[in-house]
């Protein structure tokens, strides 16, 4: 949910979240929905929050596309839900892909403040994925979570002041299967 300011001068707004809980995506901050909220709007920052469960995939900036390749691509995650997708890569410039000329797959993710799991779907369509790696970051993460990828132990890097737990996965035309649990102390 994208709330921009849209009076000049305003350094703050009020924003309607829907039912359901909420991040606040700078912060991290979990927010229960159904109620609106101060969102604070410097000039700088624009108030932006995620559904819990949500899955949003970033890639590096470019100015246009094809500009750089895309071998990574960062799946953010935030716990509390369910969420699904379908990723589709063509050549961005013809119509290829109408010929089958693409590689598409699923997404689909279900998580708690306990665990979660996320499963890449195998590779369909005549062209093989230019990603490489998938690098999963857990949000709002309080403790430490173990990370099995497809049944074996990944090595997953916790940072507690952001609130984030971080791990990358190989793609595979296969698909992949990514399980974590919370554990230790917060």
């Amino acid at each position: 949910l994208v709330a921009p300011v849209t009076r000049q001068g305003a350094v703050a707004r009020s924003v309607y979240l829907p039912v359901g809980d909420w991040f606040e995506f700078w912060s991290g901050q979990r927010i229960s929905g159904g109620q609106h909220v101060v969102a604070q709007a410097p000039v700088e920052v624009l108030p932006l929050f995620v559904r819990a469960g949500a899955v949003i995939p970033f890639r590096d900036v470019q100015q246009c596309t094809g500009e750089k390749p895309l071998h990574e691509v960062t799946l953010h995650l935030w716990p509390g839900g369910m969420d699904s997708f379908n990723w589709r890569e063509d050549d961005g410039g013809s119509l290829a892909h109408e010929r089958g000329d693409f590689c598409e797959r699923t997404f689909m993710a279900s998580s708690s403040e306990h665990g979660g799991r996320l499963v890449i779907g195998e590779a369909k369509g005549q062209r093989a994925s230019t990603v490489k790696k998938w690098r999963v970051l857990l949000r709002g993460c309080k403790r430490k979570v173990a990370v099995k990828v497809n049944g074996r132990r990944l090595k997953v890097t916790f940072n507690r002041e952001a609130g984030i737990a971080f791990w990358e996965v190989r793609t595979s035309p296969q698909g992949v299967q990514i399980e974590w649990q919370t554990r230790g102390k917060r």
